[in-house]
């Protein structure tokens, strides 16, 4: 099994949401893992997670981009597509709470018993215009 980890962060229809999950994807990076990451969605989507990428300028990320997907199955379509490219048998999903259910199942449908695949649950919360970002990672096996 390989020791690379994919981290798709899923887009959505609301730029908001985007970027939230992609602050907490970005969050990732202090583990020092072997950390790819995979922004999947439409193309407004991801270029609202490039923006949050610009503002924060991480250094040593590795990043795919995906600009076709337009739907959650597309999301997990085109995540295996790179981790078969790649060889990584390792993925974490990045999305919110309202999606996760559907993500799963549609993820362990796409991908099969040979990956181990994991969750980030990104919440979004507002205080006088200020966002925080919590998140949990459960294992899917």
């Amino acid at each position: 099994m390989s020791k690379d980890r994919l981290v798709a962060i899923l887009g959505c229809n609301n730029l908001n949401i985007t970027s939230g999950r992609m602050k907490e994807g970005l969050g990732l990076l202090k583990e020092g893992t072997n950390t790819k990451f995979l922004l999947t969605g439409t193309e407004r989507e991801v270029n609202a997670m490039i923006s949050v990428i610009n503002q924060f300028n991480p250094k040593g990320m590795t990043i795919r981009v995906d600009k076709r997907s337009k739907n959650t199955f597309d999301n997990a379509y085109y995540s295996k597509l790179v981790c078969l490219e790649d060889s990584i048998n390792d993925i974490l999903i990045v999305t919110s709470r309202f999606h996760i259910k559907r993500a799963i199942k549609i993820f362990k449908k796409v991908f099969g018993k040979e990956y181990s695949t994991d969750h980030i649950i990104t919440n979004r919360r507002s205080r006088a215009n200020k966002e925080n970002y919590r998140y949990t990672v459960q294992n899917l096996h």
